[in-house]
Formats: C-alpha cells, sequence, structure tokens
C-alpha cells in the first residue's frame, strides 16, 4: 500500500456552461441548508483510481435536506472521449451528491477535459469551486476537504516523473543525494504540472473570510498536511483544520462512515430544534474517529482535529520558546540535540526525508533533557499551548512504539544542514524567501532558531 504525498482565468466557454446549468439547477440550489460540505477530489495523478472509489463512496451516503455534498472530481485529462466508455471519462466535473449515483451519473457542471478549467493544482480553479458551491448551495455552514496528495513542509524522495516541476537542481555538496521534495503543497495536477501551495489556500480562504464566509473546517485528506505552518496559514480563512502528520493509505478517508454519522447528528439536531454550535467540532470529531477505525495499529497512522482560534496563542509561545533556545544555543545544544532524536521523524516508515516532528513530544523530550529550569518550564507551558490547540487526535499503536509521538500538530525541524539542504526548494524555510513564502517562516522566531541551529545560511554544509 503506497501513501498519498506527494490562477489562470476561466475559457468563456466554461463560464457560458456555468450560467446554463446555473438557470437549470434553480430553486433546489439556492435552498438555505444547515452545511454545505464541498470535495475537491482531484485524482488527476496516480491517486487516480481511489478518488474513484471515494466518490463511489460519497455516493453511497444516505440523502439529506440539511446536507450538501458536492464534489469537484478530477481524473486525468484526455485529447478526445472517442472511444471510450460512460464509466471513463477525463476531465473534471461537479456533482452535487446523491445516493445511488455513479460515474455515469450527469454532473450539475463538466468542465472539460482539458484546458485552464481543469487544472486542479491553481488557486483559480479551487476558488471558482467554492465560489460556485456558495453562490448556488448556500448554507448556514460550509466544509471543504481536499483530497490528494500533499506535502505540508517536509521534503518527499519522489521519483522525476512524480515531481510535478520535473528534476531537482544539483546540489553543490557530494555528502547530500540529490532528492526531490519540499513543496509545501497539496492537489498535484500531472496533467498541468501545477500543484496547490498553502499560501495560495491561505490567500483563497482569506478572501472569502473578508468576504462574511469562513470555512467552518477544512480538511487535508493527504499526507503530511498536519503541521502547525499549515495550520497558522489557515487561521483567518477556517475554524477547524483536519490533517494527518504522518502519510495516509492510498484510499484516504471512510466518507461513507463519517458522512453517514454526521447526516444522522444533524437530522436528530434539526428534529429536536436543538443547538447547532457544536456541530463542526462533531464533524471533525467523526472523521478522526472514522479514520481510526478503518486503519491497523501495525501501520504508523495520524489524523488530528486543530482548533484555529489557537493558532495566534501557540504561535507566540513557540516564538518565545524559539527566541530563548537560540539565545541558549551553546549551552543547549546538547538538549536539543537529544530532543530531536534525528532517528525518528514521520514518514520514515516510507523513506521520507529526516524534517518532520510531532510538536509536543518535542517540547516533552526538551524538557526531560534540558538542566535550565527556566527553558523547562518554557517547554512544558508550550507544550500545553499546543495541546490546548488539538481538539482531538487518533495515532497508532505502532507510531506509539516508533517514539515519533503522533499528539496531533508537527513542526519543519531537520536535524542536520544536510538534512536541510536535500531539499532543493529549502530556502523557503529561510526569511526573505518571495516564492509562495510561508507565513509562519516569515513572522515566528523558530526559522530564525533554526538557521542559528544549523548554520544557516549556507550553500554547503562542512
Amino acid at each position: 500500500m503506497s501513501p498519498r504525498r506527494g490562477g489562470r482565468s476561466r475559457s468563456l466557454s466554461a463560464v457560458a456552461v456555468f450560467c446554463l446549468i446555473a438557470l437549470w439547477v434553480g430553486d433546489e440550489a439556492r435552498a438555505d441548508t444547515d452545511w454545505t460540505i464541498m470535495v475537491y477530489m482531484n485524482g488527476k495523478n496516480s491517486l487516480e483510481s481511489y478518488a474513484v472509489q471515494n466518490y463511489l463512496d460519497i455516493a453511497k451516503v444516505q440523502s439529506s435536506d440539511q446536507i450538501n455534498v458536492l464534489v469537484e472530481l478530477g481524473r486525468p485529462e484526455t485529447p478526445t472521449n472517442s472511444g471510450r466508455t460512460p464509466k471513463d471519462w477525463g476531465g473534471v466535473r461537479r456533482y452535487k451528491m446523491k445516493n445511488g449515483m455513479d460515474l455515469t451519473s450527469a454532473p450539475l457542471i463538466d468542465l472539460g477535459s482539458r484546458g485552464a478549467a481543469t487544472d486542479m493544482g491553481v488557486p483559480a480553479t479551487l476558488q471558482d469551486f467554492i465560489q460556485w458551491s456558495i453562490d448556488h448551495f448556500k448554507a448556514q455552514h460550509y466544509a471543504l476537504i481536499i483530497s490528494s496528495h500533499g506535502q505540508g513542509y517536509r521534503l518527499e524522495l519522489q521519483s522525476a516523473d512524480e515531481n510535478p516541476r520535473g528534476p531537482a537542481p544539483s546540489i553543490n555538496n557530494s555528502l547530500i543525494p540529490p532528492t526531490l521534495g519540499g513543496y509545501r503543497s497539496v492537489s498535484m495536477d500531472d496533467d498541468s504540472h501545477n500543484t496547490l501551495y498553502n499560501r495560495q489556500i491561505e490567500e483563497v480562504l482569506n478572501s472569502f473570510a473578508a468576504n462574511g464566509v469562513k470555512i467552518d473546517v477544512l480538511g487535508f485528506d493527504a499526507c503530511s498536511m498536519g503541521m502547525i505552518e499549515t495550520a497558522f496559514a489557515m487561521r483567518h480563512g477556517a475554524n477547524y483544520m483536519i490533517a494527518s502528520e504522518e502519510v495516509e493509505p492510498d484510499e484516504g478517508w471512510d466518507y461513507s462512515a463519517f458522512l453517514n454519522s454526521f447526516i444522522r447528528l444533524v437530522n436528530a439536531d434539526a428534529s429536536q430544534n436543538a443547538a447547532r454550535s457544536g456541530e463542526a467540532m462533531a464533524l471533525g470529531s467523526l472523521i478522526v474517529s472514522k479514520y481510526h477505525d478503518q486503519q491497523g495499529e501495525g501501520e504508523s497512522r495520524t489524523l488530528s482535529l486543530i482548533d484555529l482560534s489557537k493558532l495566534d496563542s501557540l504561535s507566540v509561545n513557540v516564538s518565545a520558546f524559539a527566541k530563548a533556545l537560540e539565545n541558549s544555543l551553546t549551552k543547549q545544544r546538547a538538549a536539543i540535540d537529544r530532543a530531536r532524536e534525528s532517528d525518528r521523524w514521520f514518514g520514515m516508515a516510507v523513506k521520507l526525508s529526516n524534517t518532520s516532528v510531532d510538536l509536543p513530544y518535542l517540547l516533552t523530550r526538551f524538557a526531560q533533557e534540558t538542566d535550565d529550569p527556566g527553558l523547562k518550564t518554557l517547554a512544558l507551558s508550550t507544550r500545553a499551548s499546543a495541546r490546548d490547540s488539538i481538539v482531538t487526535y487518533y495515532v497508532s499503536k505502532y507510531a506509539v512504539t516508533q517514539n515519533l509521538g503522533g499528539e496531533g500538530l508537527a513542526i519543519f525541524f531537520p536535524p542536520t544542514c544536510i538534512d536541510f539542504l536535500r531539499d532543493p526548494d529549502s530556502s523557503g524555510y529561510m526569511r526573505g524567501n518571495r516564492s509562495e513564502p510561508i507565513e509562519f517562516v516569515e513572522s515566528n522566531e523558530w526559522s530564525l532558531f533554526l538557521a542559528a541551529y544549523l548554520g544557516l545560511p549556507a550553500s554547503r554544509c562542512d
């Protein structure tokens, strides 16, 4: 079982089709329901068969008047559909899901098999899907799930044909094997060779929040997105985030299980006139618990629900801790080295590079290793802040036995300069980077601590 890992303007024809379909959708689409759940399901890569299975899994869900489930499904594009069966179509289609649908069911919109409207690796496509959903399926609450390959901010060993931008540049150090990876992104489109950077998703969600529509639940059904760097970026555009610190299996989440459970919950709330303030947290918790139910304990698996309203406070605490470490680096380096334990990291089992570690566990380990009472207190208070942001999490028994931590939120921490420079995009984690910059890197002392700890900037490691 292999893991899930890894704006342009609309064409006039797509706009015209959109307008015609909008007229056809009519009153049903404009009903004011409780929830609209948007699933941006990018199978335009090696996950196509699993994306199709996820779509069919959603089609098993009982339909509900209280919940709209919308799917934008992408499959590898084709020059022509001539000779293809109705189930073998390529391109991007939008559906309002109903029980019993299959791959031959008519979509609300067929965006075609080629062109800008089908590029699921650019922000304009994501923005258009969200805007269409809000315009035509108005609801009290919105959830957005992005399902595809993902890379929060950690390195990944990939083959050249999986890398949207081709082979990695050479690195001027014979000790560092050439690798590909470090995209700080999700939703790779193999047809266009584009991928959605976290910064682009942040800007899309922030634009909706500025206009009064904040996403209640943001889910990443993708590998390695459960990082403080990702959560911090999404804090203004969403209330909760669901993501995995670890790689995910190709089949992803159990959509029918959590959606059927959530529909029963929402229907019960409606019939009892119950308060709906806790439904967003309930949806996230259901996704985590059903993911737990489907996973084997013999593999390294994690999933967590993060309260993004706590990320500003957490960032302040991490920044203070990082500043204190930087100021005490000479005396504390050995303790930091022992706390980091470079032989354990997320993605280790599938040979991902050594960069992503559990934040609460790192803080626990440092508190055990340091001989400085003030630093120990600061580490433990920062850990408390991290745990406060984690509503619920799942970690498999295997991950626990591997001492990975897995409490729900990871952080970028390569143990050596060599590990850092293995990434051809490593400059993205340095202050002053202007290529889809990471807000956490630019504003938090953690990046400055890493630079001091690793001896950066540097073109080679001594």
